[in-house]
């Protein structure tokens, strides 16, 4: 998911240069809120692609083509990779010198920006 830790990696170097703070517990939150957050975009993007009859057998994703999983699995693994992305981003705000109204912000910005 280098699309996710992209962003967040250049977050904190920016902290970092900026105001000369570096927290590796903030940097392991954020992490893995944003790969919970893309996971769950592109499990939505699987799910609805199926739902709408876009995947078939000359698709890129067989996951719910093939039966590796079924409808009912990806909706639970949609709502565990966003809970676990809340379960991540809410510590943030505390831990952060940043408006909590702009962290909050930003993780609904990251769960809307799902694809599908």
């Amino acid at each position: 998911f280098p699309a996710s830790v992209a962003p967040v990696l250049l977050g904190a170097s920016l902290a970092f240069k900026l105001d000369d703070v570096f927290s590796p517990l903030c940097l392991c939150l954020a992490t893995g809120c944003a790969v919970a957050v893309h996971a769950a975009g592109n499990l939505v993007n699987t799910y609805a692609d199926y739902a709408r009859g876009v995947d078939g057998r000359v698709s890129s994703d067989k996951t719910l083509v093939q039966g590796a999983l079924s409808p009912p699995q990806v909706r639970a693994l949609i709502t565990a990779a966003y809970a676990t992305g809340a379960l991540l981003g809410l510590p943030l705000i505390p831990l952060s010198r940043a408006p909590a109204g702009v962290l909050v912000g930003l993780l609904l910005a990251g769960a809307g920006s799902s694809y599908a």
